[in-house]
């Protein structure tokens, strides 16, 4: 009986110990039908949603420059920079120095309104008259130094803006506020007009 004693103690034990640690409680099939109704959708794998790409419009590209339209808008881009620099001179006073190749320097003053009727808007000229492309420093000296070198016009406003060119050669110093750059303007219609 002792025996019986302590092994129904121990079962007694086991059992209460189960009912707090999570025991399994009988329920009802009502009770079952409830729970399956409310109870949540198992979760899986969502379903991949279809991939689609966006739409893009298609870019209006230009067509590729050929060598010649490439020169041409170099040529007009350089001719805008020389023709800018030009009219910022002749909008104010300004200075032409006129070098002969004996070294003889004549100077004349330029007074907008009064004495200016043959610089006025020429400008304009720049882009349809002439090719333009870069030239350096080195080009420059060299037609200043060559004996064909003609006579050097060279206009000059006080803003240390200048336009320099030679009668015997093609290349001109353009300077804006006091940085000289080289260009070649040279007249495609050279000996035909």
């Amino acid at each position: 009986m002792k025996r019986m004693m302590a092994v129904l103690m121990l079962l007694i034990f086991l059992l209460s110990g189960c009912a707090g640690t999570g025991k399994e409680q009988v329920s009802s099939p009502q009770e079952d039908r409830q729970t399956q109704e409310t109870a949540p959708e198992p979760v899986g794998e969502p379903e991949a949603e279809p991939v689609t790409e966006p739409v893009t419009e298609p870019v209006a590209q230009e067509p590729p420059q050929t060598p010649a339209a490439a020169e041409q808008a170099e040529s007009d881009a350089l001719a805008a920079q020389a023709a800018a620099v030009y009219a910022a001179i002749t909008e104010g006073d300004f200075t032409i120095w006129v070098t002969e190749p004996d070294g003889t320097i004549t100077t004349l003053e330029v007074i907008p309104g009064v004495n200016d009727w043959n610089v006025e808007g020429r400008e304009n000229t720049f882009s349809y008259a002439y090719q333009w492309s870069e030239a350096t420093y080195e080009d420059w000296r060299d037609q200043w130094m060559a004996e064909d070198c003609g006579t050097m016009v060279t206009l000059a406003a006080p803003e240390e803006m200048s336009l320099a060119c030679c009668t015997g050669g093609d290349v001109v110093e353009v300077a804006d506020r006091g940085t000289p750059i080289y260009l070649r303007a040279v007249n495609p219609r050279a000996g035909t007009e």
